[in-house]
C-alpha cells in the first residue's frame, strides 16, 4: 500500500500554486532546492499549544508511553517510605536490646541500592534468576525502571516533532513535563496511601504493593498500542517503514509533508554518519570522540549533579530522613514534599521553561547546593523551630531538584546525536545507576552516624558541579540535531549558544520568506 498523497502547507493555502512554481528567492536562489535541503522542520514555527492540537495523535501516543512514569513515581516513593512502616519493620526487622523492632542501616542501604542494580541489569540486557523474595522483587522493579529510562526518553525525542520559537516551549518539553507530572502524581498517591496506612492499619504494609500490580497491568495495555518512531526507520534507510510510522503518528495532520520530513530525517542521519566516518565506525567508543565526546561530558556532568544533589538523602529516603531528624509525622512530611514537587513541575511548564534549558538548570542547582549547606547546619540548632525550618528548607530544595531533574531529562533527549542517541542514553543511565548504587547504599549508614549533617557531604560534592554547569552547559531549546552539531563544531561558548544564529535557521528563514513572497505574488 503506497503512502497517501499529502499536500504541502503552501499547496494547502494556495490551491492554484505549486511548489515547483516558486523557483527563485530574492537573491536568485532556487527555493525548491533549499527546501529539499532543510535540516530544520518548518513546524518549528508553531507555538506549543498550536502543536499540541495539530499533532494530537502523536501526543496521545507519547502520553501512553509515560504511563510507566506514574508507576515509577509510585514505586520510588513507596520503597523509600515503607522502611518506616511499623508492619514492614516488624516483619523484616529484629528486636534490639530494649525489645523494639528496627531495621539495620545495612539492610536499609541494601534495600535502596538493589533497585539501581536492577537498572544496570536491564540496561545491559542481562537476565538471570534469584530466590530471595523481597530483594528480588525490588531488583525486578529496578530492571523495569532501567528499561523505562533507557528507552522512553529517546522514544519521545524521536516520536514528537520539535517545535517552538525563541519565546515558546518545544513539543518534547511539553510531553516530558507531562511525564514528570505523572511521576509526581504517582509519588503523591503513594505518599497518601502510606500516610493513611500508617494511621489506620499501621501493620498492613502490603496494600500499596497490591495497588502497584494493577498499575502495571494498565501500563502493559498502553505499551501494546504505541507505534515505532520515524527516526528508527530513518536510521535503517527504511522509507516505507518511516512513512507507515508517520501515518500512525501524524495521519490526522492535513498539511503534513511526509517527503519533506523524511528528507529532514535522512539528511540529519547522513550528517551524523559523515561525522562518525571521520573518526571511526559507529561503535561504543564513538560516544567519547569529537563533538560526541563533548556531548557526553556535558551529559555526565548534569547526571552527576542529579545524583550528588541530595537525592539519596532527602528524596529516596525522605521518610527515613524525616524520622531520624525527629519530625512527629514523617509520612505526612513526605506527602508535603511530593506535593511541592508537583507544583514545581507545573510552574516549570507554565513559566520557567520560557527561559530555556541552561538558565533554569544552572540557577536551580546553585540554589539547591546552598540549601544543602543550610540543612547540615540545622543539626547544631537545638530548638523546636529547627524541625519546622528543616521542612521549609526541604520544600525549597525539592522544587529546585525537581526542576533540575526535569531539565536534565530534556537535555538528555535533545543533546545526543541521532546515530548515537541510544548508545549515549544507555551509557548515561548506566553511569547514573552506578552513582545510585553508591549513594543509596551509603546514605542510611551515613544518616545513622551523622544524622542531617550528612547533607554537608552532598553539598561538598555539588559545589564543583554547580560551577562547571555555568561554563559548559549549552542552550538546547528549539535546536535541531544539525544545529547542535554546528554549535559544537564551531566551538560556540556555552553562554552564547542561546542567541547564536545557526546556518540551519538562516536556511529555513530563506525558504519561508521566499514562499511567503511567492504566495503574495500569486494572490
Amino acid at each position: 500500500m503506497s503512502a497517501p498523497q499529502v499536500n504541502s502547507p503552501l499547496e494547502d493555502k494556495h490551491h492554484d500554486l505549486h511548489v515547483e512554481d516558486v523557483t527563485r528567492t530574492q537573491d536568485g536562489g532556487d527555493v525548491s532546492a533549499d527546501s529539499d535541503e532543510l535540516v530544520k522542520s518548518r513546524y518549528d514555527q508553531l507555538s506549543v499549544f498550536q502543536a499540541l492540537w495539530k499533532f494530537r495523535r502523536a501526543t496521545f501516543y507519547t502520553f501512553l508511553v509515560f504511563t510507566g512514569y506514574t508507576i515509577d513515581g509510585f514505586e520510588v516513593t513507596m520503597a523509600g517510605s515503607i522502611v518506616s512502616n511499623k508492619g514492614f519493620i516488624r516483619q523484616f526487622g529484629s528486636p534490639n536490646a530494649s525489645g523494639v523492632y528496627a531495621l539495620s542501616t545495612t539492610w536499609v542501604a541494601a534495600w535502596g541500592a538493589i533497585i539501581n542494580v536492577g537498572q544496570i541489569i536491564a540496561m545491559t540486557h542481562v537476565s538471570w534468576g534469584l530466590a530471595h523474595r523481597q530483594l528480588v522483587g525490588k531488583l525486578i522493579m529496578g530492571m523495569a525502571i532501567g528499561t523505562l529510562q533507557v528507552t522512553v526518553y529517546p522514544y519521545t525525542a524521536e516520536c514528537v516533532p520539535r517545535i517552538g520559537d525563541d519565546d515558546r516551549e518545544s513539543m518534547v518539553r511539553l510531553v516530558l513535563n507531562v511525564a514528570h507530572t505523572r511521576y509526581a502524581i504517582g509519588g503523591i498517591t503513594a505518599s497518601v496511601m502510606m500516610t493513611m496506612t500508617a494511621r489506620r492499619q499501621p501493620f498492613y504494609w502490603q496494600l500499596p504493593v497490591y495497588v502497584e500490580m494493577g498499575l502495571v497491568g494498565l501500563m502493559g495495555i498502553c505499551f501494546i498500542l504505541i507505534p515505532e518512531t520515524p527516526w528508527y526507520h530513518g536510521r535503517r534507510g527504511n522509507k516505507e517503514g518511516c512513512f507507515k510510522s508517520m501515518r500512525r503518528l501524524f495521519g490526522n495532520v492535513d498539511d503534513y509533508n511526509q517527503e519533506e520530513e523524511w528528507g529532514i530525517i535522512s539528511r540529519s542521519v547522513e550528517h551524523e554518519r559523515e561525522l562518525l566516518e571521520q573518526t571511526s565506525a559507529v561503535s561504543w567508543s564513538s560516544i567519547f570522540r569529537g563533538t560526541n565526546g563533548k556531548r557526553m561530558f556535558i551529559l555526565l556532568l548534569v547526571c552527576t549533579g542529579q545524583q550528588v544533589g541530595g537525592n539519596a538523602l532527602m528524596s529516596t529516603y525522605s521518610t527515613y530522613f524525616f524520622q531520624l531528624a525527629g519530625l512527629a509525622d514523617p509520612f505526612n512530611a513526605t506527602m508535603i514534599q511530593n506535593c511541592v514537587a508537583l507544583i514545581a513541575i507545573l510552574f516549570y511548564f507554565v513559566v520557567i521553561d520560557r527561559l530555556g534549558r541552561r538558565l533554569p538548570t544552572c540557577t536551580t542547582y546553585t540554589t539547591l547546593t546552598v540549601v544543602l549547606w543550610l540543612v547540615g547546619a540545622l543539626y547544631y540548632v537545638k530548638t523546636a523551630a529547627a524541625q519546622t525550618a528543616l521542612l521549609a528548607l526541604v520544600c525549597i530544595w525539592q522544587p529546585c531538584f525537581t526542576l533540575y531533574t526535569t531539565s536534565y531529562y530534556v537535555i538528555a533527549s535533545e543533546l545526543p546525536s541521532v546515530q548515537l542517541r541510544m548508545k549515549t542514553g544507555t551509557f548515561v543511565w548506566f553511569y547514573q545507576a552506578l552513582w545510585g548504587i553508591a549513594l543509596t547504599f551509603a546514605a542510611p549508614p551515613l544518616l545513622g552516624v551523622a544524622n542531617i549533617r550528612a547533607a554537608f557531604l552532598f553539598a561538598g560534592l555539588s559545589m564543583p558541579v554547580a560551577i562547571l554547569l555555568w561554563f559548559f552547559l549549552p542552550e538546547t531549546r528549539s535546536r535541531s540535531v544539525a544545529e547542535m552539531d554546528e554549535l559544537f563544531e564551531k566551538r560556540i561558548p556555552a553562554w552564547r549558544t542561546g542567541k547564536f544564529v545557526t546556518e540551519a535557521e538562516k536556511q529555513l528563514d530563506r525558504v519561508l520568506q521566499a514562499e511567503q513572497k511567492a504566495g503574495g505574488q500569486a494572490v
